[in-house]
């Protein structure tokens, strides 16, 4: 066999790193290593307390707080009803219990099939609904403009679509998210592609 040793054609590409772990926050610092975290099913006050965490590894290192790259995954839905919210819910409950149970090597399986269980201090799904981007257009960027001031990111993923909610209300709420949501955001914050810059060569 011929070893090939490929190499990137501009600069070294970024790597992404995700956990709760300041084991890995501290690796991510020292490397240059963006950090990411999925919010799960909590709000503002919980993005803050992850930010505040990894800010206190990049300081270990002794490196410049203000200048972290960090990414939030959240999820997103634009919804009219409150049952379209619970639904939507419900989906994003069921991805995270089976992500959380496998984390933790508690999973239940049926054969080959995984059994979705409860996790440990799980809120109710109508907590759920209140702590997650899903609401109208005008709902989802106000708590969209709490996350950021919380959690001050450099970036942030979105589920549109879980479990089995539908791929038309998806993508509605990704042309939400550009043509309203966006907007109002920015109106509030400024430009989203200027927040939380960080050097992109370490």
């Amino acid at each position: 066999d011929t070893h090939i040793s490929a190499r990137p054609a501009n600069s070294k590409p970024e790597v992404w790193i995700a956990g709760d772990n300041p084991i890995i926050h501290r690796m991510a610092a020292r490397r240059g290593y963006v950090p990411m975290f999925t919010g799960r099913f909590n709000g503002p006050d919980y993005l803050r307390s992850m930010r505040e965490t990894i800010e206190a590894a990049w300081a270990a290192e002794g490196l410049d707080t203000s200048q972290i790259p960090l990414g939030i995954q959240r999820f997103m839905c634009v919804v009219n009803t409150r049952k379209e919210a619970i639904d939507y819910a419900d989906n994003a409950r069921h991805q995270m219990r089976h992500a959380a149970n496998l984390r933790r090597r508690e999973e239940v399986m049926d054969g080959a099939m995984l059994v979705e269980t409860p996790t440990a201090n799980e809120p109710p799904i109508e907590e759920i609904v209140d702590n997650l981007l899903i609401g109208d257009c005008e709902t989802i960027a106000e708590k969209l403009v709490a996350e950021i001031n919380a959690g001050n990111p450099s970036h942030m993923m979105f589920h549109f679509q879980v479990g089995s909610s539908g791929h038309h209300t998806a993508l509605e709420s990704i042309e939400k998210f550009q043509s309203d949501i966006k907007p109002m955001v920015e109106k509030a914050l400024g430009p989203l592609d200027q927040l939380n810059e960080w050097p992109t060569q370490r």
